[in-house]
């Protein structure tokens, strides 16, 4: 795990890293064992596995004043069982901006966005650009 100390973090931007899941969650599991000044997470052209979505959501998950506060996940590989239970763990989540920029959300993630965008109370900023939600 990535040896961080506590306190210190508050965002960290993955940007083409070449990164795998199983690589990724490696560096949030170092995260999530800090206190909870950590508040932004940007991820961008890496690979998401279904541990690694399971890291992003425990960060999310985090109660005030712990909470992560961003999340923006950006044209990262990432399979649809792997989005719907990202979309299913962020139902109960503190974020005021989430984005999900071409991470080939469908027509069938719909249902589990409605579902956020009413839970999730704090939520300001959703961007879900480039994601092809409607059948051609």
């Amino acid at each position: 795990m990535l040896g961080l100390q506590p306190n210190l973090l508050h965002h960290l931007t993955l940007d083409a890293n070449a990164l795998k899941g199983s690589q990724l969650r490696l560096i949030l599991e170092g995260i999530l064992l800090q206190s909870g000044n950590f508040k932004s997470l940007t991820i961008h052209e890496n690979e998401l596995d279904t541990h690694c979505i399971t890291a992003i959501a425990q960060l999310a998950q985090r109660r005030l004043p712990d909470h992560l506060d961003q999340l923006h996940i950006i044209q990262c590989k990432i399979g649809w069982r792997e989005t719907e239970q990202l979309l299913e763990q962020l139902r109960s989540c503190q974020l005021s901006q989430l984005s999900l920029v071409s991470v080939q959300l469908s027509e069938q993630c719909i249902p589990h966005l409605e579902h956020v965008i009413d839970k999730a109370k704090r939520l300001v900023y959703l961007d879900i650009s480039w994601n092809k939600l409607l059948p051609k």
